[in-house]
């Protein structure tokens, strides 16, 4: 069975970790101290590693240090909320981990990550130039096909992985947009690992976790003394993606000073820490995302239009579940199983409601339903009355459905919907309205009511 070993001096992460892993194909270990994981180590083989980096007596960095000779072949990465980026960009460029993921993490991710881990044997990386190689598709008993973590057997979504491909392979930056929980920071991991720096880092920030003073700091480092307390030099984010990947979810919640800041770091590919006024380079390839058009956020003054030409350069639309065919259903079937092995859906009309239910929440919310029905369902069969109440509320689906098409296509027609299909079909507004379910004539007149040019 493969494993996986948790190290962090928090039992209430280990805790909250546990609970969300511990339903995996794989064995899990949670270890509150580093050296009893370096005793661990030297005993057994692990196919992932995750660490806190502050610990007690060794930071994450410095264990993995160690565990470079010891375990190998196993995934190595940091989670955590400390901020000493020296150690950890150094531990990047040693290979000594393959990837930060900043606290609070999302668990969605985080649960994709660890699945596609110990689902395969990675490639680790070599050191050397050579492209990676593209990960062939493999297809579950659901029907599912995987790619990098993504799974699903709607053709609409597998034909997005080879654009995903595409994309990667052409260095360009890739804006990715969709709805909370539909998977963009999974679609930006898919990104790193076909692309050319796949060997390299994959830094992951979510804009909106910082206020206006720290995220500079964070992003771009800061030297000795530039405020108070700031003791030592320190660099951040920019520093520890060069060579890799660096992603910047949240997007739009970026304030207008780092905008700017930000722009030019694209432009210029160089930046300066603050408080100092040395310039140091920044190579790396650069994603980013929010549920908010970047186009919408322009036309609202929220966002600079001259960095929205430079992050979109390709842009890549993420679908929400309901758009995604039975793969409410696939998904829903094969999350059960990995949270309670044996438990199946009964014939009482709880595939039709789940199929038909609108899961605002997209995938992140099913996984939720399932760890919920898997905990309290007393049957191995699960019903309808095993439900969270939200979904059972919606029984009378046949009805509600017809109500919520209508509904949805008034509601769809927004002004981000009607970018994004112009966009998809590069401005052409026949196509875009073929993929929007109205007349050319609708469109146009969307089109002049938001004043889109």
């Amino acid at each position: 069975m493969k494993s996986v070993l948790i190290v962090d001096d928090d039992q209430n992460v280990l805790n909250a970790l546990n609970r969300l892993l511990r339903s995996g194909h794989y064995e899990l270990t949670l270890c509150q101290c580093p050296e009893e994981a370096l005793e661990l180590c030297q005993n057994n083989l692990y196919n992932l590693i995750i660490s806190d980096q502050k610990m007690p007596v060794i930071t994450g960095t410095q264990l993995f240090e160690q565990l470079a000779g010891l375990q190998p072949t196993a995934t190595k990465i940091i989670l955590s909320g400390y901020s000493d980026f020296n150690e950890i960009t150094h531990a990047f460029n040693q290979q000594w981990i393959h990837q930060f993921i900043s606290k609070p993490w999302d668990d969605e991710a985080l649960q994709s990550i660890v699945n596609a881990a110990v689902a395969s044997v990675a490639s680790q990386p070599t050191g050397d130039d050579s492209p990676p190689q593209q990960e062939p598709a493999q297809t579950n008993a659901q029907g599912l096909q995987s790619f990098h973590g993504l799974l699903s057997a709607n053709e609409a979504l597998n034909k997005l992985f080879s654009k995903v491909r595409r994309a990667a392979g052409s260095g360009a930056s890739v804006y990715l947009y969709g709805e909370t929980g539909a998977g963009k920071e999974l679609f930006a991991q898919a990104l790193h690992n076909e692309s050319p720096v796949a060997s390299g880092p994959f830094i992951a920030v979510n804009c909106a976790n910082f206020n206006e003073q720290l995220i500079e700091s964070q992003l771009f480092g800061h030297v000795k003394g530039a405020f108070t307390g700031a003791d030592s030099n320190q660099e951040g984010l920019l520093a520890a993606a060069n060579g890799g990947t660096l992603f910047l979810d949240e997007i739009t919640t970026l304030p207008p000073a780092m905008q700017a800041k930000m722009l030019r770091v694209l432009q210029e590919k160089e930046y300066m820490p603050v408080g100092s006024t040395v310039k140091k380079t920044f190579d790396a390839l650069v994603l980013s995302a929010s549920n908010k058009h970047l186009s919408i956020a322009v036309s609202e003054g929220e966002f600079r239009e001259d960095l929205y030409y430079r992050l979109c350069v390709i842009p890549l639309p993420i679908p929400p579940l309901r758009k995604r065919g039975d793969d409410a259903l696939r998904l829903f079937k094969y999350f059960l199983d990995q949270f309670s092995a044996g438990k199946s859906l009964s014939s009482d009309g709880v595939e039709h409601t789940l199929r038909h239910y609108h899961w605002p929440g997209n995938v992140r919310q099913l996984i939720n339903v399932c760890q919920y029905v898997a905990a309290m369902s007393e049957s191995d069969k699960i019903t309808q009355a095993d439900l969270p109440e939200d979904i059972i509320a919606t029984k009378d689906v046949e009805s509600s459905d017809h109500a919520a098409v209508s509904t949805a296509e008034v509601v769809e027609l927004t002004e981000q919907s009607v970018r994004e299909a112009l966009l998809e079909n590069n401005n052409n507004k026949s196509a875009a309205a073929r993929v929007l379910g109205v007349s050319r004539m609708t469109l146009w007149r969307r089109v002049k009511d938001f004043n889109i040019e």
